[in-house]
């Protein structure tokens, strides 16, 4: 009894700890000058529309390790109830060090690292942490029926390694979801550690889950500080780490299910994301060459991408996905618990859901035409078109969204230092100008920019209003017009028909931030 509250006055205080000492640090962070030094600019590829600081990660990592040092000072003295995780603790500190010089310079606004310069200290990274410091899975087997011998197992876990950062980093997209799926990860490992009396890895999982809350409240959308890749890649080679030594001293067996379970959609991203890119270039005609260098292109098709496509926003999104990450990590936990027999179930129980949603998403239909299932790679998924509105008040991007049905058409919100959207609008709705019809000009300047209509709103007559479509194709075409509001949705509705030839996707999280992503 007196160990078991020991135990839960230990984890408490450290939880807490880590969780203030990273609040705190980014409250501060957000008053000095590194929102600049770090500001993240939005492009097109991006879900957000203005800069914001990528801070998160430096003061989860400082968090983390603030509160490991108090470990190990209280642990010498004696009042500290948990072990000491010497085997990992070195390999967490070299991951450390690298990832913070590296990601340090590349939040940076002024200073890019090379893609290839972050491969090689990641490959260093993971290189390090098996072979030399000694950190891997042992002789991986799959469920006692086939064992492979050390040295393939040893290059399967530096790969896992180098395969976790990246996918971490990968599924930074979103507000609150790196953040939220790794807070999940590491609480499971730290369970399935507890699970088993192996309290080395519990506290340090106590302490970055503490950081990464901490964080979250920050990062929740709509958000105000970004991970960065000095925090995904940090979190990234935690959970790589950490799931190592479970996999070594206390999966077994069963490891080859748990550990890829427990980092379900990342891996699931990654490997949606290269097989979707290699089947995008070969339906392009392009060389095998090429192909396998695309599966490194960056693009905005991912999950998340897709769920936003669907229309949900950016905490939706971050939810489901939790979820889902969430119902893996349980499936983990009773892999490690049942009997052999009952394992088979399990497994089909968590791969069938996820199989469904990717098809429903529409990732299914580039592999089924790979496979000579489907003719088309579209899969039933509706590309959607975008209709931008400048409005001042923002209330008729709304109001526009209630009008249409549900036909693949979504108004968005812009700015006028926003549109670097250009042809990907198929019109624009501009209202609440200073006069009525003041700034034709400003109208005629849209509609050569995206090369589309733009609909110049007035004064209302009743429920119908002075409307101005304006077109500019080499000379500017005017037409005054008399409409309600839901026989102008009509009228665009029109301007959306061949939207299947359009490859272009839109989010709005409702707080005017807008991103728009382009490309399969």
């Amino acid at each position: 009894m007196m160990n078991t509250l020991s135990a839960l006055i230990n984890i408490s205080f450290f939880l807490i700890s880590s969780f203030l000492i990273s609040y705190f640090l980014i409250k501060v962070f957000l008053r000095t000058p590194l929102t600049n030094v770090f500001s993240d600019c939005p492009d097109s590829r991006k879900v957000h529309s203005s800069p914001l600081p990528r801070i998160g990660g430096i003061a989860i990592i400082i968090s983390f390790v603030i509160m490991t040092f108090i470990w190990f000072f209280l642990k010498h003295i004696s009042i500290i109830y948990f072990d000491l995780p010497y085997k990992i603790i070195l390999p967490v500190i070299v991951s450390s060090v690298i990832i913070c010089l590296f990601g340090f310079l590349d939040d940076s606004h002024y200073i890019t690292v090379r893609a290839r310069h972050k491969i090689a200290a990641e490959l260093f990274i993971s290189i390090s942490t098996v072979y030399i410091l000694g950190v891997h899975s042992g002789p991986l087997s799959i469920l006692g029926l086939f064992t492979f011998p050390l040295w393939f197992s040893k290059i399967i876990s530096a790969l896992w390694i180098l395969g976790i950062i990246n996918a971490f980093n990968i599924i930074d997209g979103v507000d609150g979801l790196a953040g939220g799926i790794s807070l999940i990860s590491i609480l499971t490992l730290s369970l399935i550690s507890a699970i088993a009396s192996d309290t080395s890895i519990v506290l340090l999982g106590i302490i970055l889950s503490g950081s990464i809350i901490g964080f979250l409240f920050h990062n929740s959308p709509p958000a105000k500080v970004f991970l960065g890749d000095t925090g995904s890649l940090f979190l990234g080679s935690m959970i790589s780490l950490f799931s190592l030594y479970i996999a070594g001293e206390i999966s077994g067996p069963r490891s080859t299910i748990i550990m890829p379970l427990i980092a379900g959609i990342p891996i699931i991203e990654v490997l949606v994301t290269m097989t979707r890119r290699y089947f995008k270039a070969k339906d392009q005609k392009k060389p095998f060459y090429t192909r396998i260098r695309s599966m490194a292109i960056p693009d905005n098709s991912h999950i998340h991408h897709r769920l936003i496509f669907r229309g949900f926003n950016h905490l939706e999104t971050s939810i489901i996905l939790c979820i889902i990450g969430g119902n893996l990590c349980i499936g983990a936990i009773c892999i490690q618990l049942v009997p052999v027999y009952a394992i088979t179930p399990i497994i089909l129980y968590l791969i069938i859901p996820v199989i469904f949603a990717l098809d429903r998403l529409g990732f299914g239909g580039r592999f089924k035409k790979a496979l000579h299932l489907s003719k088309t790679r579209y899969n039933g998924f509706r590309k959607i078109s975008l209709i931008g509105v400048l409005d001042q008040n923002g209330y008729l991007p709304l109001a526009l969204n209630k009008q249409k049905n549900k036909n693949g058409m979504v108004f968005i919100p812009l700015r006028e230092n926003n549109l670097y959207v250009k042809k990907n609008l198929k019109a624009a709705v501009i209202k609440n100008l200073k006069e009525e019809f003041s700034d034709i000009h400003k109208a005629e300047e849209i509609a050569s920019i995206i090369n589309a209509p733009v609909y110049l709103i007035g004064n209302n007559q009743g429920s119908r209003y002075k409307i101005k479509e304006i077109k500019k194709n080499g000379t500017t075409m005017i037409k005054d017009k008399l409409k309600t509001i839901n026989e102008l949705v009509q009228e665009i509705q029109y301007l959306s028909d061949d939207c299947l030839n359009h490859n272009v996707f839109v989010c709005d999280n409702k707080q005017n931030k807008t991103g728009i992503f382009y490309g399969s």
